[in-house]
């Protein structure tokens, strides 16, 4: 992962999270030509559901369209077979999973809101992608002002984004508890250059983080006493560490753009409260605090970061942090050289 810090792009790039409204009804071992076709409708839906957790979206699609086929506007289907497309990820799917969402019969559902959102944002991306390429003469357009194509692409892009926000934002009005939709309203935020939202809406997204810890924190215990099984709410506790370190370094990123490398910092240090052994963390530490002219911390810090990382040789992250540690040799040498005159 690049480490510059000036960019504009934001670091928190969250996968999609997992569906969390699919449930089980029927039993794998039925036989489809023995039920009726409500039974057989939520067999194909189990299905869909295994293989789209499996990643296997071809079967996924698949199961989706038969049970499709006996039921057209079945709502658990149609946000399966959307969100098929949406993780498939290509311009066309991403395309066919907007028009299943906007189609939606079910649009007072948080989640088609949030799929909806997502795929727009996506499509902005793509926009944003070619905007790019045009611009720099990458890629081909019979356009013939080339650059004002690539504005019109930006313009497109942005509107795809616009639109994306306020759909996170109706989603969230729907249900305020989705970290999926709070984390798309801190990315579609630094895409439309409002970072001082995106900053909000992660102070949000750790309050809902903290909350959920407390509930499944509680859980634990009575689990515990009870005897019952705990290893769902750990995954979900250790989930949230993830979470919150994938925010916090948005953070940090965040207030170094706007010059408080200080804050910057203290987002970090909260990083290494939670686990301190995430090589990215002193990999900008040892940047930041080199920014401040704190040379020998600097030092200490991508000396730990390279401990820790499995990079090879070659990687950008490995060969930057060789190149600032030469830097800080220097002015070290320097310093030295100063106090001894």
């Amino acid at each position: 992962m690049n480490h510059n810090l000036q960019t504009k792009r934001p670091l928190l790039l969250l996968p999609i999270l997992a569906l969390t409204l699919f449930t089980s009804c029927f039993s794998s071992g039925d036989k489809p030509n023995e039920l009726s076709d409500k039974e057989k409708i939520g067999l194909y839906y189990e299905r869909a559901l295994r293989y789209y957790e499996m990643r296997e979206l071809d079967r996924c699609q698949d199961q989706a369209q038969k049970g499709l086929d006996l039921d057209e506007d079945n709502e658990r289907l149609l946000l399966i077979l959307g969100r098929c497309y949406q993780t498939r990820g290509t311009l066309t799917d991403v395309l066919y999973a907007e028009q299943i969402f906007r189609d939606h019969p079910a649009q007072d559902d948080y989640r088609v809101a949030q799929c909806l959102a997502g795929s727009l944002e996506r499509k902005g991306s793509f926009f944003d992608e070619a905007s790019i390429a045009v611009a720099s003469g990458d890629r081909f357009t019979e356009a013939a002002d080339p650059q004002a194509r690539a504005l019109e692409l930006k313009a497109d892009a942005n509107e795809a984004w616009q639109e994306s926000y306020e759909t996170y934002e109706a989603a969230l009005k729907l249900y305020s508890g989705s970290f999926e939709t709070l984390n798309g309203l801190m990315r579609t935020s630094v895409y439309l250059d409002r970072f001082d939202d995106s900053f909000a809406w992660s102070t949000h997204f750790l309050e809902s983080v903290a909350e959920s810890n407390a509930l499944f924190s509680k859980q634990l215990k009575e689990n515990e006493l009870r005897g019952v099984s705990t290893v769902q709410t750990e995954k979900t506790l250790l989930d949230n560490i993830d979470l919150e370190i994938q925010i916090r370094l948005h953070r940090s990123e965040l207030r170094y753009r706007d010059g408080n490398t200080a804050q910057a910092l203290v987002e970090l240090d909260e990083i290494l409260t939670l686990d301190d052994t995430v090589a990215e963390v002193y990999a900008r530490r040892g940047q930041l605090l080199h920014s401040l002219g704190e040379y020998q911390r600097s030092t200490d810090a991508l000396e730990h970061f390279l401990s820790l990382s499995t990079e090879k040789f070659e990687h950008p992250n490995v060969r930057q942090a060789f190149g600032i540690l030469e830097k800080n040799k220097q002015a070290l040498k320097r310093a030295r050289q100063a106090a001894g005159q």
